[in-house]
């Protein structure tokens, strides 16, 4: 499935859920996936704040995040991706604002 499906069925299953409060704008991402998650690593860490209790509440995204390798075998990267395209939405809003 392509990026455009996949939003799709995005889109869909988080109206089905009841979902009508956010605004879904795809674009195309076409830098080196790996770059961007080491390139934003920093911002997420100075950026983003986590639950108290996201260990234990979102198990499965806090141990991606936590194994995440540098160089390595990570099966998974997805959790990476969308935390540094938050963290890079969160930066461009700030400089946009002028803070």
């Amino acid at each position: 499935m392509d990026g455009r499906g996949w939003g799709r069925n995005v889109m869909r299953n988080y109206k089905n859920m009841g979902g009508n409060r956010t605004v879904y704008k795809p674009y195309t991402q076409t830098m080196n996936k790996e770059a961007r998650i080491l390139t934003g690593a920093t911002d997420v860490m100075n950026l983003i704040y986590f639950p108290y209790y996201w260990k234990q509440r979102y198990r499965e995204y806090y141990e991606s995040m936590r194994d995440y390798q540098r160089q390595g075998k990570n099966e998974h990267d997805d959790a990476e991706d969308n935390t540094t395209s938050i963290a890079e939405e969160l930066t461009n809003y700030k400089n946009l604002r002028g803070a």
